[in-house]
C-alpha cells in the first residue's frame, strides 16, 4: 500500500512539474552578420525576431520601402563599418527573442491581477479580459511582455490603432502571432492565437477584435509585447496607470 502511495506521489509530481513550465527559454542563436530573406517574411517579422528596429536595418541596406524585400536576398544586421569582432560583442549582448510557448504557466512572484478591455488608463486598452500571470522582466527567459490568463476562444482586441503588418505562426515561441504597427517606433504583438479576423496590411481600431485565443487550455495564455524602437518594454506602463 506504501509502495503504490509513493508511486502516486512521484507521478502527480512529474506531472506537475511538466505542466509549470514546458515553455521556450531565450537561448536562441545570436544575431548574426546577415540575414537572408525567407519565403514569406517581411522587414517587421526579421526585426522582430532579432530585437531591431526595422528602420534600422531598412537604412542599413538602403532600402527605398519596408516592403521591398525578396526572398535570398541577404539583409546586413549591423551598421555598416562594423567590424568582426563588435559583431560578435553585439551578438551575445542582443540574442534573438523567443517567449514561452502557450502552457499552464507558473504563477509569477507578483500577485494575478483581473484585468477587463477598456480598463486600461495608461492610453491603452487591454488586449482580453483575465488575469496577468506573468510580468515584463527583460532579464527573464520568456518575460519581455505579460501573460493574461484567460477562457480558450476569448476574444482578442487591438490594444491602439495601428496597421497589421505581421501574421503567421513563423516566429518560434510565439504560436500563431500578430504585429501591429502603431507609429514609426511603436509595435505591439499578440502570440499564441487560435482565429485570426484581420490580415497584413489591415487598418484596425483601438478595441477592435482581431483574433481569438486558441482553444487550447484551459486556461488559454495571451502573450502581449510592446516594443519601442525595436526593444520590449513594459506593457503596463501604456495600459494602467
Amino acid at each position: 500500500m506504501m509502495k503504490r502511495l509513493l508511486l502516486l506521489v512521484l507521478v502527480f509530481a512529474a506531472l506537475t512539474a511538466c505542466g509549470t513550465w514546458t515553455g521556450s527559454e531565450d537561448t536562441s542563436a545570436a544575431r548574426p552578420a546577415v540575414h537572408t530573406v525567407e519565403r514569406g517574411e517581411n522587414l517587421f517579422r526579421i526585426a522582430w525576431r532579432y530585437g531591431l528596429d526595422y528602420r534600422d536595418i531598412a537604412r542599413w541596406n538602403q532600402l527605398e520601402s519596408p516592403d521591398l524585400i525578396l526572398a535570398g536576398q541577404r539583409l546586413r544586421l549591423h551598421p555598416p563599418g562594423t567590424s568582426h569582432r563588435q559583431i560578435q560583442l553585439a551578438s551575445r549582448a542582443t540574442p534573438a527573442s523567443r517567449p514561452a510557448v502557450n502552457s499552464t504557466a507558473a504563477p509569477s512572484a507578483t500577485p494575478a491581477r483581473t484585468v477587463r478591455p477598456g480598463s486600461g488608463s495608461g492610453g491603452w486598452d487591454w488586449p482580453t479580459e483575465g488575469q496577468v500571470i506573468s510580468r515584463f522582466n527583460p532579464n527573464q527567459p520568456g518575460s519581455k511582455g505579460i501573460r493574461i490568463s484567460a477562457a480558450p476562444s476569448q476574444t482578442v482586441r487591438a490594444a491602439s490603432a495601428g496597421e497589421v503588418v505581421y501574421r503567421g505562426s513563423g516566429l518560434r515561441g510565439y504560436g500563431r502571432l500578430l504585429v501591429v504597427k502603431h507609429s514609426g517606433s511603436t509595435l505591439s504583438a499578440y502570440g499564441h492565437l487560435g482565429r485570426i479576423f484581420v490580415s497584413e496590411g489591415d487598418r484596425v481600431a483601438k478595441g477592435q477584435a482581431i483574433a481569438e485565443l486558441s482553444e487550447t487550455g484551459p486556461p488559454s495564455i495571451l502573450h502581449f509585447e510592446i516594443r519601442e524602437n525595436g526593444n520590449p518594454v513594459d506593457p503596463m506602463l501604456y495600459l494602467s496607470g
